[in-house]
């Protein structure tokens, strides 16, 4: 448990991962500060809503005629990209959370520390 690795395995996002799928195989997805991986997110999203759009307006709809099934399994395949773009914001969005929350024990804590003071 406590190899050269250890520190490496026990990061927020490893953590927030964790708790999310429950997965104990947790690699760091991301590097960057909080701050940086919103915007650089912020950019993807945007040029993946883009890219979504062009290969609506691209694609031979008549190709595949009437059939509603294969035009929606068509679509799904051209929002793959946003998809993933947008677990990692929730991602994201879960880990700044859950450091609130600390944030908030941690203070409700010590005004409960204080008020116990004889």
């Amino acid at each position: 448990m406590y190899d050269d690795d250890y520190w490496k395995r026990v990061g927020l996002q490893q953590i927030c991962e964790f708790i999310c799928s429950g997965s104990g195989d947790i690699k760091i997805k991301e590097k960057g500060t909080p701050k940086e991986r919103h915007l650089r997110y912020g950019m993807a999203l945007g040029k993946g809503i883009r890219s979504f759009r062009d290969k609506i307006i691209n694609y031979d709809w008549d190709s595949i005629g009437d059939d509603e099934a294969k035009k929606q399994l068509k679509t799904d395949e051209m929002f793959e990209e946003i998809i993933t773009i947008i677990g990692d914001i929730n991602q994201l969005s879960y880990e700044m959370g859950f450091v609130t929350g600390l944030k908030i024990q941690k203070d409700i804590f010590q005004i409960t520390q204080i008020e116990d003071a004889p």
